[in-house]
């Protein structure tokens, strides 16, 4: 129990490090508005079928905001309503969960990579080692972005037109 508790420590320790716009950034690919929510209204609520755009404009104005700033307040407002509905609280228990990973993914490929590179004596080896470290972090970024989109849409799919006004 010793290692898996010191495991556990040593996780969270380094999940602490970053901030989680830092975290928002390496799953994102963006430096500035990397969060989802930067671009509810503008990207995602369009793609989804589930979402009903009139009454979103119904509620917040015809036309939707396209700043990204204003579109993560308007959609936060709306997630605060609705971050107790089961399905918008296990999306978001996803997001967090593959966020968290992509961080320690990136500690993974610099650390064991560089260890990997120094203490595994086949150069060819080594590369093949280093590519699967890149590609967990690949991986997980993808399912990430995938789950904190897909946050973002459920939350704006859930409210629904029966909900007040939120300005």
């Amino acid at each position: 129990l010793v290692p898996i508790g010191l495991a556990l420590v040593i996780a969270t320790v380094l999940n602490g490090l970053i901030s989680p716009d830092m975290k928002a950034r390496l799953v994102f690919l963006r430096w500035n508005h990397a969060l989802p929510g930067h671009r509810a209204f503008t990207m995602y609520a369009g793609r989804d079928p589930r979402i009903d755009l009139s009454a979103l404009k119904t509620k917040f104005g015809d036309p939707l905001p396209v700043d990204p700033i204003e579109q993560n307040q308007v959609w936060y407002r709306i997630y605060r309503t609705m971050e107790n509905d089961p399905a918008v609280r296990q999306e978001h228990r996803d997001f967090l969960l593959t966020r968290d990973y992509t961080w320690l993914s990136v500690i993974f490929f610099v650390l064991y990579g560089i260890t990997g590179m120094y203490e595994i004596p086949s150069m060819k080896i080594g590369l093949i080692y280093l590519g699967i470290l890149a590609l967990q972090y690949i991986v997980v970024r993808q399912a990430a972005s995938n789950y904190g989109i897909r946050m973002v849409t459920t939350v704006l799919a859930r409210f629904g037109p029966k909900e007040g006004p939120v300005r």
